[in-house]
C-alpha cells in the first residue's frame, strides 16, 4: 500500500490541509494518507500548542468522512520531541508491507539537513515535496535533483497556492474575527467550545 504522511502541529487543521492532501493523494495516486499530529514538535519547544488531545479530535473530526484519510497517535504518549526519523522507523517496522511518503513543503526541504539522522531517513522512506509559498521552483527543484541521486526517493509536486494557514486563523480568533469556511464548521464548535486561541 501507497501512504502518505502528512505531519503537523494541526494547530488548528484548516481547509488548506485537507485540499493539499486531497491534491497529492489523487496526484501520487497514494491508496492513503496518515494525518499525525506531533505531541511534541522538535522545532516548537519554546511555543505554546494546544492540547494535543484537542488537536487530534480537531483532525479527527475533519477528516472522518473521507475514506482516504486516517488519523495516527503514533507521536502521542511520550516526553521525548517527536523526531520524524523515530516516527517512520516505527510505522515501517509495524507495516513493513507498506511504502511511506513522507510529505514537506519547500521550505521544509531547505533545512531537512538539519533533521534529526536526516540522511537515514531519506533512504527510509520517499519524500512528496510540495512548494506553496515560494513558487520559486529552479532552486528547489535543484535541491530535490541533488538529494535523489543518494535517497531512497523524492518527488516533487506544484500545486495550487492556498493562502491559508494555522497562523492566520488564531489570529482571527484572537481579533474575534470570522473564520467561516478557513476549516470544517466541526472544527469551528470545538475551538469555541474550549477556548482556544482567544487570548
Amino acid at each position: 500500500m501507497k501512504v502518505g504522511v502528512f505531519g503537523g502541529t494541526f494547530d488548528p487543521i484548516h481547509n488548506g490541509h485537507l485540499i493539499m492532501a486531497s491534491f497529492i493523494h489523487d496526484e501520487m495516486k497514494l491508496d492513503k494518507i496518515l494525518f499525525l499530529p506531533s505531541e511534541n514538535p522538535p522545532h516548537k519547544t519554546n511555543k505554546k500548542i494546544t492540547d494535543e488531545k484537542i488537536r487530534a479530535e480537531m483532525v479527527d473530526t475533519a477528516i472522518k468522512n473521507d475514506s482516504r484519510f486516517d488519523l495516527s497517535l503514533i507521536e502521542h504518549g511520550g516526553s521525548e520531541p517527536d523526531y520524524t526519523y523515530n516516527t517512520m522507523s516505527k510505522l515501517c517496522a509495524a507495516n513493513p508491507q507498506n511504502e511511506y511518503y513522507f510529505i514537506i513543503g519547500g521550505d521544509s526541504l531547505r533545512s531537512i539537513e538539519s533533521w534529526y539522522r536526516f540522511e537515514e531517513l531519506m533512504q527510509l522512506i520517499q519524500f512528496i515535496v510540495i512548494d506553496r509559498i515560494s513558487r520559486d521552483e529552479k532552486p528547489l527543484v535543484d535541491l530535490v535533483e541533488k538529494f535523489k541521486t543518494w535517497s531512497k526517493g523524492i518527488h516533487y509536486l506544484n500545486m495550487p497556492l492556498i493562502e491559508l494557514s494555522s497562523t492566520l486563523i488564531r489570529t482571527r480568533v484572537k481579533e474575534h474575527k470570522s473564520i467561516a469556511y478557513m476549516t470544517p464548521n466541526e472544527v469551528i464548535e470545538i475551538i469555541e467550545k474550549n477556548g482556544l486561541y482567544d487570548e
